[in-house]
Parts: C-alpha cells; sequence; structure tokens
C-alpha cells in the first residue's frame, strides 16, 4: 500500500530541491577524505556521517507529523518518492557524466532489505534509507569532482 502511495506521489515530488545544507556537506566529505587518505573505509563512511549531519532523510514532512501514525505513513511515503527520484536523477546525471551507476553497495543494501525486512513496513523504511545513503554517495562524489576540478582549473 505504502509503495503504491509512494508511486502516486511520485510526479509531485519530482521538482522538489533536497533540503539541507548542501555546502556544508561537500565541505564535510572534502574534509573527511582528507583526514583519512590512509582509510579504505573513507568513502563509504564520509558520506554518511556528513549525510547525516547536514541532509536529512526525512524531506517530506516537519519532525511533528511522523509522530502522528497516519501523518507519518504518508510522510514515510513521501520521503521513499523523494529519495527515488533523487537517486535516479543524480544516477543520470552521474552516467552522462561518465562516471558509475549504484554499484555494489546499493546492490547487497538491496539484498538485505529484501532478506531481512520480511515486514512490508519495515523493508520500505530500510529501501528508503538505502536510497537515501546511495544519493549521499553521489553527492559525496560530485563533491570530490568538483573539488578536483576546481584545484585543476586554479594550477593552470
Amino acid at each position: 500500500m505504502k509503495l503504491a502511495y509512494a508511486l502516486i506521489c511520485l510526479p509531485t515530488l519530482t521538482m522538489a530541491e533536497v533540503k539541507g545544507d548542501l555546502d556544508a556537506f561537500s565541505s564535510c566529505v572534502l574534509d573527511i577524505m582528507q583526514d583519512n587518505q590512509e582509510n579504505f573505509m573513507a568513502p563509504v563512511m564520509a558520506p554518511i556521517m556528513c549525510g547525516e549531519r547536514h541532509v536529512p532523510l526525512r524531506q517530506a514532512c516537519a519532525w511533528p507529523e511522523y509522530l502522528i501514525l497516519a501523518d507519518r505513513i504518508a510522510c514515510q511515503s513521501q520521503d521513499y518518492a523523494f529519495w527515488k527520484n533523487e537517486l535516479e536523477r543524480l544516477e543520470a546525471l552521474a552516467e552522462a557524466e561518465g562516471r558509475g551507476g549504484r554499484g555494489e553497495l546499493f546492490a547487497s543494501g538491496k539484498q538485505r532489505c529484501d532478506a531481512e525486512q520480511a515486514d512490508d513496513d519495515t523493508r520500505f523504511i530500510c529501501e528508503t534509507e538505502l536510497m537515501w545513503r546511495t544519493a549521499m554517495e553521489f553527492l559525496s562524489a560530485q563533491a570530490q569532482v568538483d573539488a578536483a576540478t576546481a584545484v585543476e582549473g586554479s594550477s593552470n
């Protein structure tokens, strides 16, 4: 039921912008990557840590609406639709620039959601979180590309 509602909401959310501080997110990612150059997990950690600090998963409603069951279901459906749309948009941009798509972390996350979350409600939430995390990875990669391009541009 929630998925059907989310798909109905999708067209109304396509023009929405990500709420949060994307400049602070990008700075956070670059700082973590710079400070942890030897840590092979930094590219995985940075998007999640910085996303939690600067780009909320909950985009559709004000926080009190998530406390009332009927509103929470509608809000979660809208969040699902928002992050699905945003992930598809970011993936298309990355592929147009010659960068990869969602990758193995998304595939393994999707398998985990399907396998471990038998209840449709929890799987729905798991998939929303997975799409948010993957969108943060795309935003992180773009921040790194932008920073590298700026460095190249300033050295010329």
